[in-house]
């Protein structure tokens, strides 16, 4: 008998994507709804929520199979070790799984927080 079972292990694992989902569906919430100039039009909020995504998933994607060995709580660093080497075709998958399904959630809030700000859903008064 393991100290933890295989399946609560899972289960915590499961949890913690579900709550990183969360925070990234909240992130582009707010996000949607700040003041940034530019963000008035939609495919520009889009844009910005679908770059921040692709940057996150090319950092995943660029340290698949490694992780750091001892880092500094403050400075990071650390030696980096490389678990294993993944082939093109898996690290490829491992990014586009990634990219797609923060892009997802994150365009969901984007959509959702601009859906309900009030500058952008109230009605425009008619001028000259």
């Amino acid at each position: 008998m393991t100290w933890v079972e295989p399946a609560v292990v899972k289960a915590l694992g499961d949890v913690l994507q579900v709550g990183l989902c969360a925070l990234v569906w909240l992130a582009a919430r707010s996000a949607a709804t700040a003041d940034l100039p530019g963000t008035r039009r939609p495919l520009t909020a889009y844009g910005r929520v679908l770059l921040v995504c692709a940057f996150l998933a090319l950092g995943c994607w660029s340290t698949y199979g490694t992780h750091a060995e001892d880092p500094d709580p403050i400075n990071g660093g650390g030696e980096r070790i490389v678990d294993f080497v993944p082939t093109d075709a898996e690290r490829n998958e491992y990014g586009l799984k990634i990219f797609l399904t923060i892009a997802a959630v994150a365009l969901h809030g984007t959509w959702y927080g601009r859906k309900y700000r009030s500058d952008v859903t109230a009605p425009r008064t008619g001028g000259s």
